[in-house]
């Protein structure tokens, strides 16, 4: 929508609490926020999510908002939202704030929405938009074990994946979500970017994970309460271990800052999505592990077999000195909440490649007779 709107045009479908709202304050509980990139700090700065003032400040087109959406505190029934106003079409500027405080990774964040009335694909919406990240990060409420994580997408990289609660290239209409900038920019939407089909929103956890068919490896860190966050090392030509804004997504953590989380670290990065280059010899990376409630947890392998079978992967334990072949099992062990520091080790080892192989060429007289023989002598890494 992109005529003048407030918010007494959401609030004859959904409560909104403030102060001077018509529905009341819940207890000084305002229901509605903005995203200011200016201020210092990690994204998740309290000081910069802006809460509405009352139910006429305006709804600002292009930009995503924190809502509250419930008709119980923990739970709630089915919800219709109707909004009038000048439909948005035609191409449509979404401008990226950027403030430099000398910390890229905290830098550059902006909540923004998408403009149209449709679906529409990022790889087309962001297009060669510059000094833009690839990724974009979605929050979903019901992941985590309903403590809310970021659905994350990046390179056809989805985590987690689309059918467990994440987020793809196409991007329903009305999602807010995050995207990251090394500089200010401009995003122009177009018509072209618009594509069919109605996704899901982030608002339920979804069906059962969608395996990949990629050197994919996903890694969960769950607790006896049912915790689920994960993290994702994928094998990319062209990328490198540090940050790529074109290969990788930060790790960014739910509302619950108490919940569980693993994050693949380096150079003090932490990663939801990390894009390395293919394996040849040794390949070792931090992986952290933190927690608000100390107590056991289990970290164990997704997609796994998605690597060669000669790969060798394991889980080092430098508290514990500890190695776990996660090709055969899952680690438990006991997570303090005092801990801050990468734990963890991921080592993944490709043992070079040796074969025996015998060609035997056709000829006029047995045309069909050619055959190439190649047998592996070690475990690989091949099929």
């Amino acid at each position: 929508i992109t005529s003048a709107l407030t918010y007494q045009d959401w609030d004859d479908d959904i409560y909104i609490s403030c102060p001077t709202c018509p529905d009341g304050s819940a207890a000084g509980f305002l229901s509605i926020y903005t995203y200011d990139e200016t201020f210092t700090g990690l994204y998740d700065n309290p000081a910069s999510y802006i809460p509405l003032t009352g139910i006429t400040d305006p709804i600002t087109p292009n930009t995503g908002y924190w809502v509250y959406l419930g008709t119980g505190s923990v739970s709630t029934t089915n919800i219709t939202l109707d909004v009038t106003g000048t439909v948005g079409k035609f191409n449509t500027p979404i401008p990226l704030k950027y403030t430099n405080t000398g910390s890229p990774a905290d830098d550059g964040w902006n909540l923004i929405t998408n403009p149209y009335p449709s679906p529409v694909r990022w790889s087309l919406l962001k297009g060669a938009t510059a000094n833009l990240d690839n990724a974009i990060y979605a929050y979903n409420p019901d992941l985590n074990a309903g403590s809310g994580a970021h659905a994350t997408y990046v390179n056809n990289i989805s985590s987690p994946a689309v059918g467990a609660g994440g987020i793809g290239d196409t991007i329903p209409m009305g999602q807010g979500f995050y995207v990251h900038v090394t500089g200010a920019s401009t995003i122009t939407a177009q018509e072209t970017n618009k594509v069919g089909g109605n996704p899901t929103f982030l608002k339920v956890n979804q069906s059962a994970s969608v395996a990949s068919s990629m050197p994919l490896l996903r890694l969960h860190l769950k607790s006896v309460m049912g915790h689920d966050d994960e993290t994702v090392l994928y094998l990319q030509s062209g990328a490198n271990d540090s940050f790529d804004d074109s290969y990788d997504a930060y790790k960014m953590r739910g509302q619950d800052p108490y919940a569980p989380t693993l994050a693949l670290e380096k150079n003090n990065v932490q990663f939801q999505i990390n894009g390395v280059a293919p394996i040849t010899g040794n390949f070792s990376m931090p992986l952290k592990a933190l927690t608000g409630y100390s107590g056991t947890y289990t970290i164990s392998p997704e997609n796994i077999s998605s690597f060669p079978a000669g790969a060798c992967i394991n889980l080092y334990d430098v508290f514990t000195n500890t190695t776990t072949n996660l090709k055969t099992n899952s680690y438990v062990f006991t997570l303090a909440d005092t801990t801050t520091v990468a734990r963890f080790r991921l080592n993944i080892t490709m043992n070079p490649l040796t074969i025996n192989s015998n060609v035997n060429q056709p000829n006029c007289a047995a045309p069909t007779s050619g055959e190439i023989i190649a047998q592996g002598a070690n475990s690989g890494p091949w099929n």
